[in-house]
């Protein structure tokens, strides 16, 4: 899914399963979170260092668990994080236990 609008209405029809494909920023987070309490097994995705500590505080704060998966750039230089750049460990340390699989 590419929007959040998307995302609950497919929860609505019955989906469970549901990625959210693009990066998962501060105002949707709360939405997010709905989802997940309405029993969505939603996985995210994020590049960046400072959305990912905003997720896990957000997370901890909220109690709910954000499966997310941190994007990697595989050539195209359109999105995500180079396989081997600091920014990867970074971001895996500011999610610190909320990156549940």
């Amino acid at each position: 899914m590419s929007t959040l609008l998307e995302a609950e209405y497919f929860f609505r029809h019955g989906y469970r399963d549901i990625f959210y494909a693009v990066g998962l920023g501060p105002g949707k987070l709360a939405r997010a979170a709905a989802l997940l309490r309405a029993g969505a097994r939603l996985l995210t995705c994020l590049d960046d260092v400072a959305l990912a500590a905003q997720l896990a505080a957000f997370a901890t704060a909220e109690g709910v668990a954000f499966r997310t998966l941190i994007e990697i750039d595989c050539g195209e230089h359109r999105a995500g994080v180079a396989p081997d750049g600091p920014e990867l460990l970074a971001i895996a340390r500011a999610l610190g236990g909320i990156l549940l699989a």
